[in-house]
């Protein structure tokens, strides 16, 4: 016997019948949305909870990743490593990175999930599972000094907006190394100091360090 599927209705059935009925005994009211809205507020569980679809109880909840130090330190040693590969490659096969023997630290090496999110680095499909990632167009821009959104959205994950604020990765360095310089100052312990991992970083040592592949900036 043939399996029947069922399928769950969802609530909208319901929403559009409840707005037919009160458009149709308040006809007024399609001029003033607000009112609307407050209507079915009123007239259906959860319509103005934000946390939640009404529909289906999905969250909505965006999360917001903006990038900060480690972000920085694991661009800037993918970038050392390009560079190397370019020594013997060119551009488009150098910037391809094994980031799992890359020289960083752990804490830098696991943030590679964040900046795939921030759209600074990138694993194209015919990749996955091998451990290779690339720059994209964002990264390298950051790597010469030029400034990115600060931060990004997601929903469900998917990517909704990037921020109007921007930030480079001077800007980035420059913050942790305040915080070391006033906790030094202050005589507080220090958590961690990685000011050493920058200190050569200078954005005119990668103005003309440059190429692109397709679709980097896509992400």
């Amino acid at each position: 016997m043939k399996k029947i599927e069922e399928y769950h209705h969802g609530n909208l059935k319901g929403l559009i019948e409840i707005v037919a009925r009160v458009v149709a005994n308040q006809p007024n009211i399609v001029n003033d949305l607000n009112v609307l809205h407050t209507s079915m507020a009123v007239n259906i569980p959860g319509y103005d909870d934000r946390s939640k679809c009404f529909n289906c109880g999905r969250s909505m909840k965006i999360t917001v990743y903006t990038a900060d130090l480690l972000d920085a330190l694991l661009i800037l040693a993918m970038a050392r490593q390009v560079k190397e590969n370019q020594k013997r490659l060119p551009f488009t096969e150098a910037n391809k990175v094994h980031i799992p023997t890359l020289q960083a630290t752990q804490g830098v090496l696991k943030r590679q999930t964040k900046c795939d999110y921030l759209g600074l680095i990138k694993q194209p499909e015919n990749w996955r599972g091998s451990g290779y990632w690339l720059l994209t167009g964002w990264a390298w821009q950051a790597m010469r000094g030029e400034e990115i959104p600060k931060s990004v959205k997601y929903w469900e994950g998917h990517l909704i907006g990037r921020s109007d604020e921007t930030t480079t990765l001077s800007k980035m360095f420059q913050t942790h190394t305040d915080l070391v310089e006033h906790a030094i100052m202050k005589s507080k312990a220090i958590a961690a100091d990685h000011r050493a991992k920058y200190t050569d970083y200078n954005p005119s040592d990668w103005a003309s360090f440059g190429g692109y592949i397709n679709n980097q900036n896509e992400s």
